[in-house]
């Protein structure tokens, strides 16, 4: 899921482990160590597209990655507390800059979700509030951190590394509910654990464990409360994920009665909820020849899909047997790819799984996923990589229509 989720998991499960200890810094280290794996993007520069693919969401979201860094963070965290480095000014001043960014980023995320998801009332009071806990959260900072000269509870090499397994494995744990998938047993093996059920950026599932941990981190360490906050957090938000099986089941149900009323002749067929929410579904078919899309509402009248025909086309590849871009698209896709020759004549690969956003399947922009192959003199396909970028299509009224959508109509 988004890094702002992971971080408030990384957060939660820190504050269980040692947050009698350490108080809100168990939360600061789990959050960071929550959100370490996502730094794999860091090395996209240097990749191509297809290597990119591959990489993010690889080794360092892995079961192998979880037991190993724990054994490097622990070392660390061991040095800086054991000999009360991190009293020192120097420290704090460092993290005084990081505890700042990270305020700022809490203050202006209400905001950049209101300007796409909200109208025009709504854009202001949600943007005041995100700027005022930003700034609760700031003072906060300064008063109960960078002024506080108390030495905290000597953690042990063997604490830390429970820890920092449990904050680091979670990670790749959660990203497998996406449709985007993890390589949960990287390097032995690429293949991507996903089950389909929640968006890669739900804000309700943040907010149910974000908001119970914030209001936690206001109480003393060794109250009673914090720990109850936190865990009632946890338990909404864990409810919150099994209610996201539930719904996935009934669009299953939804997809296989419409697709048996209109006598379709299928192979597979996969769902996923839209983007922000759990209630409007996409589903992809396929077929023989072609694709299925189709989109449910928790809130539409009528317990059917409706679905729009896409050809697979995928004689347009012609690619060569050895083609490692055009195998990284097939294992990406798992299979749920249909191709089409863009205007300038250059082929383009659709990732059907993630369905269109905005567009009726047939334009080349209107989908989520796409790449646009460009091939070499020796007749290999190379993706392109401002293909991965979002096109420049209007989001908000994208974003408008599918709220609209959402509610049943």
């Amino acid at each position: 899921m988004d890094s702002i989720t992971q971080i408030v998991l990384g957060a939660g499960v820190g504050e269980l482990i040692l947050g009698r200890k350490l108080g809100n810094r168990a939360m600061v280290w789990g959050g960071i160590a929550g959100t370490i794996p996502d730094l794999d993007v860091l090395s996209s520069p240097f990749m191509t597209a297809a290597e990119s693919l591959h990489a993010h969401r690889g080794f360092s979201h892995s079961i192998f990655y979880a037991l190993l860094a724990p054994l490097v963070y622990s070392f660390v965290l061991t040095k800086l507390y054991k000999n009360d480095f991190y009293l020192r000014r120097s420290w704090k001043n460092l993290v005084l800059i990081c505890g700042i960014l990270g305020c700022v980023l809490v203050g202006l995320l209400p905001s950049v979700i209101a300007i796409f998801s909200t109208d025009s009332f709504w854009k202001w009071p949600i943007s005041v509030l995100g700027l005022g806990l930003g700034i609760v959260l700031l003072r906060r900072f300064w008063q109960h951190y960078y002024k506080d000269e108390t030495p905290v509870s000597l953690v042990t090499f063997k604490q830390w590394y429970i820890f920092f397994f449990w904050t680091t494995i979670t990670h790749p744990i959660l990203d497998c509910f996406t449709v985007y998938g993890t390589q949960l047993f990287a390097p032995i093996s690429d293949v991507r654990i996903s089950w389909d059920n929640i968006s890669v950026a739900d804000p309700l599932y943040t907010l149910l464990f974000g908001i119970p941990l914030i209001l936690a981190a206001f109480y003393k360490r060794i109250e009673k409360k914090r720990l109850v906050i936190t865990v009632i957090g946890i338990v909404l938000s864990t409810m919150y994920m099994n209610a996201s099986f539930f719904n996935k089941n009934r669009v299953n149900n939804v997809m296989t009665s419409s697709l048996k009323a209109q006598q379709t002749t299928y192979t597979r067929f996969m769902n996923n909820p839209s983007i922000l929410n759990n209630i409007l579904w996409s589903g992809t078919v396929e077929t023989q020849d072609h694709f299925l899309l189709g989109q449910y509402s928790l809130f539409d009248k009528e317990a059917k899909m409706l679905f729009q025909e896409i050809p697979k086309n995928h004689h347009l590849q012609r690619a060569k047997a050895d083609d490692f871009d055009v195998y990284t698209i097939k294992w990406f896709s798992k299979g749920y790819y249909a191709a089409m020759y863009r205007k300038d004549g250059r082929l383009q690969v659709n990732d059907m799984r993630y369905g269109t956003f905005g567009g009726d399947g047939m334009g080349e922009d209107d989908y989520i996923f796409k790449f646009v192959l460009e091939k070499d003199s020796s007749g290999y396909y190379h993706i392109d990589p401002s293909s991965q970028r979002p096109a420049n299509n209007n989001m908000q009224s994208a974003f408008k229509a599918m709220f609209i959508r959402m509610r049943g109509n």
